[in-house]
């Protein structure tokens, strides 16, 4: 990307998220940024020094905002709750970072869903900024509910440079909001991240394996978590697959660990039940997951890693990015996503384990012959951001005769 001197990540927030890591990593990659001074703005530098991250480029600190730290936000934040300055939480913690925001700069939003969120004006203040400092902006790799389309919203996904969205329903729901001509589609950018062995398990001992990835948004409560024991149970006595528990998600408000654990305890027969707890990199997550004959996951990004490795996955989410992604490969959603809730009984998870197990191989020789064409189409983003910033300095040129 030599094109740009400097690619700023202004939006990754920090590897705890493995999904974060994963976009970043495999963006990297994708654009073939090692010539280019890369910038990942992070709320947690250390970790992300662990992850690797640091090694494709500057980690930059972001102050996080919470309760009442730092003290020395609290003025802006006050504005703001005031209604005088809807912005001053964010000029406080963004302003040291935003001359980073040059004509010289290809700033990347990234996240998926970062947009599916309250108070995600704080991506509008960024993108404004990038574009009055002459950036070019890109909204990277997302899913969009409709429900999250204000008219401040949309006004902000015109003023980017460029959306990549990641499944076709988001793009017949940016369409339909009128967001068009800076839209184009391609699969999440994980689909190519590598992977990384790690001998943690002993693998040849284990037979077949489903992983399991939960979080806290499906097991929302004790009839939930109790509702998965009983799943895990039936799968350990009454199946030949081991089963593991695999966390993608160890923010400390969220961490899947956390309700892997609570489960993992409540099992009684853990002859052939594993769990892991350490926090690895999102390399090392994708090739425990490639071990996995099937995966059932909650967080999307584990998803992604059991189909970019050809394993048959089901997806315990109903939002847009997981029916999009299911839909774009397969073809259709019924048998591949389901909305988890307190209607959910054993009888419905024991139905989507056999559509899986039963079907294996049928799901698995799809994969292995429509995931290389289908990520293929990332190939094309490099070619499609350097055409964008030939367009842009050429409009410089226009603009200054």
């Amino acid at each position: 990307m030599d094109n740009f001197k400097k690619v700023v990540f202004y939006s990754h927030i920090n590897s705890g998220n493995h999904g974060c890591e994963a976009i970043v990593k495999s963006t990297y990659d994708i654009l073939s940024l090692e010539n280019n001074e890369n910038y990942y703005w992070s709320t947690d530098v250390e970790l992300d020094k662990k992850c690797g991250v640091e090694q494709i480029g500057k980690l930059v600190k972001i102050n996080e905002i919470n309760g009442f730290k730092p003290f020395m936000s609290l003025p802006y934040r006050i504005l703001r709750r005031l209604g005088i300055d809807k912005d001053g939480a964010w000029k406080y913690k963004f302003a040291r970072h935003l001359s980073l925001l040059d004509e010289n700069t290809l700033a990347l939003s990234t996240g998926g869903d970062i947009y599916c969120y309250p108070e995600s004006d704080w991506l509008t203040y960024l993108n404004r900024e990038a574009r009055k400092r002459g950036a070019v902006t890109v909204l990277w790799g997302c899913s969009i509910d409709e429900e999250w389309l204000t008219e401040e919203v949309i006004a902000d996904l015109h003023n980017y440079s460029l959306i990549t969205v990641r499944e076709s329903i988001t793009l017949e729901t940016l369409h339909k909001a009128g967001i068009k001509d800076n839209v184009r589609l391609f699969p999440d950018p994980a689909f190519k991240l590598p992977k990384k062995e790690l001998d943690i398990f002993p693998w040849s001992k284990m037979g077949k394996i489903v992983g399991i990835n939960l979080s806290r948004h499906v097991v929302k409560n004790e009839k939930i978590l109790k509702l998965f024991v009983e799943f895990l149970e039936y799968i350990i006595k009454d199946t030949p697959y081991s089963v593991i528990l695999i966390p993608h998600v160890f923010w400390e408000s969220e961490n899947d660990v956390n309700v892997l654990r609570q489960i993992y305890d409540e099992i009684s027969n853990k002859e052939k039940l594993y769990i892991v707890e350490r926090e690895y990199t999102c390399n090392e997550f994708k090739y425990i997951i490639s071990k996995c004959n099937i995966f059932m996951g909650a967080r999307t990004h584990s998803v992604i890693a059991a189909y970019s490795s050809c394993v048959p996955a089901f997806a315990f989410s109903y939002s847009k990015k997981s029916r999009g992604i299911a839909k774009d490969i397969f073809g259709k959603e019924d048998g591949y996503v389901a909305k988890i809730d307190e209607n959910t009984q054993i009888h419905d998870l024991v139905h989507i384990f056999d559509h899986l197990s039963k079907r294996e191989l049928e799901i698995k020789n799809h994969l292995i012959e429509f995931i290389p064409q289908y990520t293929s189409q990332i190939d094309e983003e490099k070619g499609v951001i350097e055409e964008l910033r030939k367009k842009d300095l050429e409009g410089r040129i226009r603009n200054n005769e």
